[in-house]
């Protein structure tokens, strides 16, 4: 899936952070006795040691691009492969936004543009209420 920015301006100074998850997994490593966990978490974690700009909050989507492999392996600890891709529906997407980073397929199928990663509104009342309400 390819990584686009968010072309629709918001009100709120909204950017993307790893950060809270990242120190969720380093947190769980330094109390955890498991070896699985230590070598899935850890190569997650060296990983985005060795490329800082993935502990910065994240302004342009299109850095995460050399990351994709990266970004799904980080998102599977919160959607576990025992979640059906085709059968549930998740998302992980910018907030106050309507773009996505990581979404199910089902999902994908109901929910986004074709050949986006932007969430499609059916209505422009839709659409503009939810506009209304980040405003306020």
């Amino acid at each position: 899936m390819h990584i686009e920015n968010d072309s629709a301006a918001t009100n709120f100074n909204s950017r993307l952070s790893f950060k809270p998850l990242l120190d969720v997994l380093r947190r769980t490593l330094a109390h955890s006795s498991s070896e699985g966990s230590k070598k899935l978490y850890g190569g997650i974690l060296t990983y985005a040691d060795s490329n800082p700009e993935l502990l910065e909050p994240i302004d342009d989507l299109s850095r995460l691009e050399p990351h994709r492999e990266w970004l799904e392996m980080l998102l599977s600890t919160i959607f576990p492969p025992t979640i059906s891709e085709q059968d549930s529906l998740y998302s992980a997407g910018i907030p106050f936004s309507f773009k996505t980073i990581y979404t199910s397929r089902l999902f994908q199928m109901l929910f986004i543009k074709p050949g986006t990663t932007e969430i499609k509104i059916q209505d422009n009342d839709t659409g503009g209420s939810i506009q209304q309400d980040m405003i306020m």
